[in-house]
């Protein structure tokens, strides 16, 4: 049975570049590999930032529009409720005798 340092060694010779060429290349591509992984953590970092902002800005607005709505009902019963009123008719009464 081999230990890993041998499967190690087999591995090793079927590259025909020298280990010292090698083991260069290899932290280049792990140090490339490491910087493209922690861009794309900064970038899903952001992303979840922005999408939390959003919702936030949804919510806001959604309660908003809610309370505009709450409003606008609110007036359009008034305005029903005068124009059934004496008053209502009363002003009416004097526009047309005029």
């Amino acid at each position: 049975m081999q230990n890993p340092c041998q499967k190690s060694r087999l591995k090793m010779e079927q590259y025909k570049s020298s280990e010292k060429r090698l083991a260069k290349w290899f932290e280049e591509s792990r140090d490339s590999w490491k910087e493209k992984a922690m861009l794309r953590q900064k970038e899903l970092r952001a992303l979840e930032v922005k999408i939390r902002d959003l919702e936030n800005s949804r919510d806001n607005w959604k309660e908003r529009t809610k309370k505009a709505e709450k409003e606008l009902k609110k007036k359009e019963v008034l305005k029903a409720e005068f124009s059934k009123s004496d008053v209502a008719n009363e002003i009416r009464a004097k526009g047309h005798h005029q």
